[in-house]
């Protein structure tokens, strides 16, 4: 059956219905084919039917949807999913008494079960809003209410039904925040109501589809019904008992607390035994935020039945809503080991699915995994599970696997909105745009109000520099944020805070400053120390500055050192007691950025000048995963090379003036990115305080946090681990304890074996070889491993800007940047000498190019070694240093392919990992050699930057009408992963005006 099923989920994720309708009735006949009278069997039988039905509603074809969800039903009378879909086709078709029938029976179902909670809530609504219209049998209009619990920001669900419903419970915190690392929700939040759930089970003998209580309409009858065939969960074997303790658990399903507790409390007075009616009450307290007397009721359930594993889970949710997450564990484990030595295995299901979702939220990600990959070999048609598993995966830095998982998710129920989210989340950490969109617009498919997948969308298109679309989608998510659907979810990572948050960056970067601080504002008012109140006091003194001359425009002197560094180590703005805020009066005074219009680019200079720009931005992209296509960084980085190129080529005297020096070429790049990226802290680290300058500002950027691997740079992990054991086995090494081989370490094979080995955190320096001073070695950056609870490690590299480091590598950088302009001055002096222009570049023999271009551009590789070993700025420094390398390209009349670099390579990774300047030069010139465009530097120079960017505001709007103009460039770009798997149609370089 596997085989079909995963033939099923390929044609399905493909659109390939047809195809996917074969395979899941092949599947349906292996299912068929097996013994009758498995409940697992049944439940499994249900949802492929399910999924059938759902795939003929995609094709438009009700009649066969609607006899899809009724072989569902008729396969398993307790698939609440089936109710609810088949009941909602009926209210569409004007049937409302039969919807409303439905929705009863489906909200009897398999009475008390510790499942579907989202389901059973959807089917009581549905039921109200019938009510609400009148008597059952008047017109309906086919409007669904849509109403479900708000999703996490990356949507992990505790899907603890053992059919393998759709919707399940998602109960989230907010997410932990790591650099490069996803954005994470987890599961369960020790501050919000606790995961106990509602909902208590029959025992396992299943009535026969006449029978089932779903056609019982009162509710005393119906706990009298199930009390005399032995159903309650939990029963003493009395019938009059168990009738009440039935009715205590429909009271407590339907959300009447005070009536359960009330009819549990009268059971205890006559009997202080029963362990059902403790863990009723105990339930019904917990959804009433009395979590302590839930405990002391689950406690008493397990002094009462030592053996009663619902009591420890129940008792392990407790704990976990009061923060005692170990305990919490301990407990649920307890629940785990009781039903592992008895039972059928369905039964561990839910105890292992508890145990998954409380290791999730203690970040445990490998731990859970195992729970939910053990789930799966019992139940694979479990979606939330697939979900859950593929969260773990993308946590630790497995987004393809984690994309194959919420595959099958989807696969078993295509209305999973929080599955198709995460698909696209993981895309985008893949840096691929097309199919983060899409998926995307499936979440949307499947729930049209889902405002986590609104304010993705607005990620997704901030994060490709495609602001002007960003801002309506962020609308939608505010808007859909504030609705009734949502508010449960509010405190997860998908938050009303975050949505206009992030519309003011957006409004920000675009130089729309009252919206932005409007967005600001609203954002501290609600949360007085909120990041937002740094974006708005820079978004208050960028207003101020937009009609200064751009040359002249400094941010890092503008602001506040103080206020620099608390920004770089999100300080409480209450620290800043001496800091002056921005007036907000400004905002009367200045005009905001005027939105780009067609006029813009209707002179053919500026139009080639964006269009140059962008296609030189897109030379710089890195085509490794993490890195997403960026309109806007192209048209950053372009202009900022070309800034850059005009500024160095003015540098044309044989005596270099003062003036040129390697931070002025330096900072042209870095305020561009200020100017681009509200949303980052990019400061000179030397103009932070004097006290965080002295004591030494650092730089981290991490490979292994925690149990993730990011995305972004575990590509370099094999290289950096190798550095670290190579500089244990050193004799010199002081981490390397006594009795160490050398062999020992060298057999390590990943941060656990080697801090085994180590038994303490500890860091080791990477060398820099001085070219300034001949045989003197430079600090390079600090490879750290520090042990991270629970099972993980940090593996990062942390670079300090101390006075002695910074004096040691200015000198570095000081004669490096020299001799670059030497050899450039020499380019140019020999063009001038010889009329012929220099020959066109040969992609693999450098002997067609000049010695006087190869010393030039080997000195400008010099250079930005030492630039990328220092790591002056808090953020930014490695897009700011390839920015300036492709400057001193283009000065000598060359230009970088525009396909980017070759796939997996990271220019600042390979010097920061690298000892030898030298090294560094040959490793680069292999692929930037075959890479080089010849272009006209003169026109370079005659490029109108000067006059169109003359002052901030006139930056801004570049930067708008770039990201307009060309985003064809993001909506274009493919990442290709190794020179084998390449697109169908070949490459094509774009033509530049500047172009020999």
């Amino acid at each position: 059956m596997e085989q079909h099923l995963a033939s099923y989920i390929r044609n399905f994720m493909s659109g390939s219905y047809t195809p996917a309708i074969k395979s899941i009735d092949a599947a349906i006949e292996c299912l068929v084919a097996q013994s009758q009278g498995s409940g697992l069997r049944e439940q499994q039988l249900a949802s492929l039917y399910c999924n059938k039905a759902e795939i003929y509603n995609k094709l438009g074809l009700t009649k066969h949807c609607a006899q899809g969800y009724t072989k569902a039903i008729e396969s398993d009378p307790d698939c609440a999913v089936a109710y609810l879909r088949l009941g909602d086709l009926m209210l569409k078709s004007g049937k409302a008494s039969e919807a409303a029938d439905l929705y009863s029976r489906g909200a009897m179902s398999r009475f008390g079960l510790l499942s579907d909670v989202c389901v059973f809530v959807s089917l009581t609504e549905r039921l109200r809003h019938i009510e609400s219209l009148g008597s059952p049998g008047q017109s309906e209009t086919g409007e669904v209410p849509v109403v479900a619990p708000q999703p996490p920001s990356a949507s992990v669900s505790s899907s603890s039904s053992s059919s393998g419903s759709p919707n399940q419970i998602r109960v989230v915190e907010s997410p932990k925040v790591a650099v490069g690392a996803p954005r994470d929700a987890m599961p369960v939040s020790s501050t919000s109501t606790p995961t106990v759930q509602p909902r208590f089970s029959l025992n396992k003998q299943r009535p026969e589809p006449e029978d089932t209580i779903s056609a019982v309409a009162n509710v005393s009858v119906a706990a009298a019904h199930v009390a005399e065939r032995g159903l309650v969960q939990h029963g003493v074997g009395n019938a009059e008992v168990d009738r009440k303790i039935a009715l205590g658990y429909l009271q407590v399903n339907t959300g009447k607390l005070a009536e359960g507790i009330e009819i549990f409390n009268h059971l205890l007075d006559l009997n202080p035994h029963i362990v059902a009616a403790y863990l009723g009450r105990g339930t019904a307290m917990a959804l009433a935020g009395d979590i302590k007397g839930a405990l002391r009721d689950f406690v008493s359930a397990i002094d009462e039945n030592p053996k009663c594993s619902d009591a420890y889970v129940r008792k392990g949710q407790a704990l976990s809503a009061l923060g005692e997450d170990k305990q919490a564990l301990e407990s649920i484990t307890q629940a785990v080991e009781i039903l592992a030595r008895s039972g059928p295995p369905e039964q561990i299901v839910e105890p292992l699915q508890q145990r998954g979702l409380l290791l999730l939220k203690m970040h445990n990600y490998t731990r859970a995994m195992q729970d939910f990959k053990q789930i799966l070999a019992i139940q694979p048609g479990r979606p939330g599970t697939w979900n859950n598993l593929g969260m773990c995966l993308a946590t630790i830095g497995s987004p393809r696997l984690s994309i194959d998982a919420h595959a099958r998710a989807v696969a078993f129920d295509p209305h999973y909105r929080e599955a198709w989210s995460n698909i696209s989340q993981a895309w985008k950490e893949l840096g691929v745009f097309k199919k983060a969109a899409q998926t995307l617009d499936q979440a949307l498919e499947a729930s049209p109000s889902y405002s986590h997948a609104h304010y993705m969308w607005g990620m997704l298109c901030h994060g490709s520099g495609q602001h002007s679309l960003a801002i309506p989608h962020f609308d939608r998510a505010i808007s859909c944020n504030s609705s009734s659907e949502d508010q449960e979810g509010i405190r997860g990572g998908n938050s009303l805070l975050d949505s206009l948050q992030m519309r003011g960056v957006t409004y920000h970067a675009l130089g729309l400053f009252r919206k932005a601080v409007s967005d600001y504002d609203a954002v501290v008012k609600v949360s007085p120390f909120h990041v937002a109140w740094y974006h708005r006091e820079c978004a208050l003194y960028l207003a101020s500055q937009l009609d200064t001359p751009l040359d002249k425009f400094d941010f890092d002197a503008g602001m506040d050192p103080y206020f620099k560094e608390a920004w770089c180590k999100r300080h409480h703005p209450a620290t800043l007691s001496k800091y002056n805020h921005q007036s907000p009066t400004i905002l009367n005074k200045v005009p905001d950025v005027t939105p780009y219009t067609p006029d813009y680019t209707a002179v053919p200079q500026v139009a080639e000048l964006v269009h140059t720009a962008a296609v030189l931005g897109r030379a710089l992209q890195y085509n490794s995963p993490g890195f997403l296509p960026n309109i806007r960084q192209y048209a950053t980085l372009g202009i900022g090379a070309l800034s850059t190129a005009q500024w160095i080529r003015q540098q044309t005297a044989p005596v270099v003036s003062s003036s040129c020096k390697w931070r002025n070429m330096y900072s042209i790049a870095s305020k561009w990115r200020q100017i681009s990226e509200p949303n980052d802290s990019t400061w000179w680290v030397d103009m932070l305080s004097p006290e965080q300058f002295e004591e030494g500002f650092g730089s981290t950027t991490p490979i292994i946090t925690g149990q993730t691997n990011v995305v972004r740079y575990y590509p370099q992990f094999e290289r950096a681990f190798g550095i670290v054991k190579a500089a244990l086995c050193s004799p010199t090494s002081l981490n390397t304890p006594p009795g160490i081989v050398p062999d020992e370490i060298m057999l390590a094979k990943d941060c656990s074996d080697l801090w085994k080995l180590v038994q303490h955190d500890f860091w080791i320096v990477t060398p820099c070889k001085s070219m300034c001073s001949p045989g003197r070695i430079l600090e390079g950056t600090r490879l750290t491993l520090q042990a991270s609870p629970p099972e993980g490690f940090e593996f990062t590299i942390r670079t300090p800007g101390t006075p002695p480091r910074w004096k040691l590598y200015d000198e570095e950088l000081s004669y490096a940047f020299q001799k670059f302009v030497q050899c450039f001055q020499k380019v140019i002096q020999e063009r001038q000498d010889t009329p012929t222009p220099p020959p066109t570049p040969n992609p693999v023999n450098t002997s067609t190019y000049t010695p006087a271009e190869i010393a030039t551009i080997d000195a400008a590789l010099i250079l930005s070694f030492y630039w990328y070993n220092f790591m002056p700025l808090s953020r930014g420094t490695a897009a700011v240093g390839y920015v300036c390398l492709h400057a001193m390209l283009l000065s000598i009349g060359f230009r970088l392919s525009a396909r980017g670099t070759p796939p997996n390579l990271q220019v600042d990774w390979d010097a920061i990992l690298g000892s030898d300047p030298l090294e560094f030069v040959e490793t680069q010139k292999k692929w930037i050699l075959k890479s080089l465009i010849k272009v006209d530097p003169e026109q370079v120079q005659a490029l109108p930057i000067k006059q169109t960017c003359a002052s901030v505001r006139g930056a801004v709007a570049f930067l708008n009408a770039t990201c307009i103009r060309e985003s064809n460039l993001v909506e274009d770009y493919e990442m290709w992963e190794d020179t084998t798997n390449k697109p169908e149609n070949p490459y094509t370089e774009p033509h530049l005006s500047i172009d020999c």
